[in-house]
């Protein structure tokens, strides 16, 4: 990747780091898929497009059935500013009723969108819902959401890389970074 297109990113969070914190959360979910859904496959709810390097990597080191399917959803009314309201662009294809969901979220950060999902898989029968995010923003969330499987706290600042974007770009840095 040329220099020009990561001169203004300051590392944040190295490769390393992500993939050390990725293995340690698929070790826990695993952990925890074992013990409560073993009689109920578990259906892996990826939050595109952000969530999707983080899926990848987190799924392929859970080493039980799963299914997965994803769900594209926007508050972003500009690249930087949400606009509050969370609308479904593509919604998952498998049934959920009835089935254990696990949705897989690249960040926490006002908590909308989190929350939004919640709410929705639970009005749509889902038997249980868990949610699993990389990055935390040490931040007062709009709602009071604590994710049940969480990656790496950061401070309140814009981040990019390893899937985060401003308009769709910086998503395949390998690492996390912010604008300096």
């Amino acid at each position: 990747m040329s220099n020009l297109y990561q001169q203004n990113i300051h590392m944040l969070i190295t490769q390393k780091e992500i993939d050390d914190c990725v293995q340690r959360l698929a070790d826990t979910i695993s952990l925890d898929i074992k013990t409560n859904f073993m009689n109920n496959m578990p259906v892996f709810i990826i939050v595109m497009k952000g969530a999707l390097f983080f899926s990848v990597d987190l799924l392929r080191k859970i080493q039980l059935p799963i299914l997965f399917d994803t769900i594209e959803i926007s508050s972003y009314k500009s690249s930087m500013i949400s606009s509050g309201q969370i609308e479904i662009i593509k919604k998952e294809s498998i049934n959920i009723k009835e089935k254990n969901v696990f949705i897989i979220e690249d960040i926490l950060d006002t908590g909308n969108s989190l929350k939004f999902l919640i709410d929705y898989y639970a009005q749509n029968g889902a038997a249980s819902v868990k949610t699993i995010v990389l990055i935390n923003k040490q931040k007062k969330h709009s709602h009071e959401i604590v994710p049940d499987f969480s990656g790496i706290s950061v401070d309140d600042q814009f981040i990019v890389g390893y899937g985060m974007d401003i308009n769709d770009l910086y998503r395949n840095l390998p690492y996390i970074g912010t604008f300096h």
